[in-house]
C-alpha cells in the first residue's frame, strides 16, 4: 500500500458505527449519564469549572446525537481501572471528565476536507501478538529498536526495524501509557493506574518505582538535566526522579485539579506540559519553578517541541497550537480530530487523527497535510524511526504501522 502526502482533492468522510461495538458503548454512556445525575451540587459546580460547557457537550454528544457514530472510552474498558480511581478518592466530577473528555477517543470523524498528493511512501503493518492490546505511545529506544505501551494488556513491547514484536508484562497491572528513552540506556514509561513509573532494560527486565500510594502517572520524558520527569494526573503535580540516586521531588501545580497530561523538553532548556482540566500550558524549570500560560484551552492533550523552537500541542476534537518560549500562542484548525503530535522529518511535525484513520504532516506555519484514510487503523502514538521511516500505532487495528519515505 502507498501513503500520499500533499495538496489535493477534498473528500467528505463519515464513519459508520460497527454494530458489535454499539451495545457495550451505549451501556457505558448510560452509566455516565446516571453518574452525572447523582452528582451533588458542589460536584456539579466542580464539573463546570473543569472545562467550558460547550467542550463537554461536544465530547459527550458524540454518542447521543450522531447517527451510527460512537465515542469510545478506552480507560473504561477494565473495571479495575474505574475501581482504582474511586479508591484513590478521585471525585465523581473528575472521574466523569476523565472518561468523557481527556481519556476518550472519538471513532466518529466529522465531515472534513482531506488532502492527497504526488509524493508516495511505502506502508506496511505488523500485527501485535496480544489481542485488543490498545497500543498508545511509541518511542525509539537507545538500542535502535522501537518500544511502545499496550495499556489494556499492561505490557511494554519492542519492535525491531524489521517488524519483529516481543511483549513484556509489567509486574503489576498498571495501564502503561507514555514512554521515553532514558539517559541510562533503559526505556522509561508511566503507569496510569498506579502511583508508579517504571523502566525496562533492552533485555526486557522491568523495574517499577513507586511515587504515591493513590495517584497516577501520565506523561514522562527525560529532562535537560538528565533526570526523569513525569506528570501526576490525579495528584496535580510534576515529579522529578533524579538519576542515579532515584531521589523523588514533587512540584505542585499552582492551578488546582489541573489534570496534567503530557510533558516534553523545550528548546529553551525547560520542560513544558499540558493541563487537561486547567486549560493551560505549564512550564517548569529544572529547578522546579512553574509558570502557567493561557486559560480556557479545552481538551489539551499531547505536547512536543517543534523544529522551529516552539512548543506544539493538540486540543482534541478541534485544533493544534503552538506556544513560543515567551508564552505567545498561535492556533491552527485541523481538518480532522488531532490526537498525538511529535517531531517529524525535516522542518515538519507529525500528527495522528484517531477518529479519521489518518496521519498528517504539519509545517511550522501550521499547514496540515493529511494522508488518505488508513482503514480501521485508529492511529495513536507516532514517531520518526531509523532509516527514513515513520512508525505509528493502530489502536483500533491492534497493529504497528511502518512507512518508508522515498529517498
Amino acid at each position: 500500500m502507498e501513503i500520499f502526502f500533499g495538496p489535493a482533492i477534498p473528500v467528505a468522510v463519515r464513519y459508520p458505527l460497527r454494530n458489535r461495538l454499539w451495545a457495550p458503548l451505549r451501556a457505558v454512556s448510560e452509566k455516565i449519564d446516571k453518574l452525572s445525575e447523582t452528582l451533588p451540587p458542589v460536584s456539579r459546580s466542580a464539573v463546570g469549572a473543569l472545562l467550558p460547557r460547550e467542550s463537554y457537550d461536544k465530547a459527550r454528544s458524540n454518542l447521543s446525537k450522531r447517527n451510527n457514530c460512537v465515542t469510545i472510552f478506552p480507560f473504561a474498558k477494565r473495571h479495575s481501572y474505574t475501581e482504582m480511581l474511586i479508591m484513590k478518592r478521585l471525585n465523581p466530577a473528575a472521574l466523569l471528565f476523565a472518561f468523557v473528555t481527556f481519556l476518550s477517543i472519538t471513532l466518529c470523524g466529522p465531515t472534513m476536507h482531506g488532502q492527497t498528493n504526488t509524493v508516495t511512501a511505502q506502508h506496511r503493518s505488523f500485527p501485535i501478538p496480544s489481542s485488543d492490546s490498545q497500543p498508545i505511545s511509541i518511542t525509539v529506544g537507545p538500542d535502535g529498536n522501537l518500544w511502545f505501551t499496550e495499556q489494556n494488556r499492561s505490557q511494554v513491547a519492542r519492535i525491531t526495524p524489521e517488524g519483529v514484536i516481543t511483549e513484556f508484562l509489567t509486574p503489576t497491572f498498571s495501564f502503561p501509557i507514555d514512554i521515553t528513552p532514558g539517559p541510562d540506556g533503559n526505556i522509561w514509561f508511566s503507569e496510569g493506574s498506579v502511583g508508579q513509573i517504571a523502566f525496562i532494560t533492552p533485555a526486557g527486565q522491568i523495574e517499577e518505582i513507586p511515587f504515591s500510594g493513590f495517584d497516577a502517572a501520565g506523561g514522562i520524558t527525560t529532562g535537560p538535566d538528565g533526570n526523569i520527569w513525569f506528570t501526576d494526573l490525579t495528584g496535580n503535580n510534576i515529579w522529578r526522579l533524579e538519576l542515579p540516586a532515584r531521589t523523588l521531588t514533587r512540584f505542585p501545580i499552582p492551578t488546582p485539579d489541573s489534570f496534567p497530561n503530557d510533558i516534553t523538553v523545550g528548546a529553551d532548556g525547560n520542560l513544558w506540559f499540558t493541563e487537561g482540566a486547567g486549560g493551560k500550558i505549564g512550564r517548569i524549570t529544572p529547578s522546579g519553578v512553574i509558570t502557567e500560560f493561557g486559560s480556557g484551552l479545552s481538551l489539551l492533550f499531547k505536547i512536543t517541541t517543534g523544529p522551529d523552537g516552539n512548543v506544539w500541542f493538540t486540543q482534541r476534537f478541534t485544533q493544534i497550537g503552538k506556544i513560543t518560549p515567551t508564552g505567545q500562542f498561535t492556533f491552527y484548525p485541523t481538518p480532522g480530530s488531532p490526537e498525538q503530535i511529535a517531531p517529524g522529518p525535516g522542518n515538519n511535525l507529525l500528527l495522528t487523527e484517531f477518529g479519521n484513520n489518518k496521519i498528517a504532516r504539519v509545517t511550522t506555519d501550521g499547514v496540515v497535510t493529511e494522508s488518505p484514510e488508513i482503514d480501521n487503523s485508529g492511529p495513536t502514538g507516532i514517531v520518526v524511526g531509523p532509516d527514513r521511516t515513520i512508525w505509528f500505532l493502530g489502536y483500533a487495528a491492534n497493529r504497528v504501522y511502518r512507512i518508508t519515505l522515498p529517498r
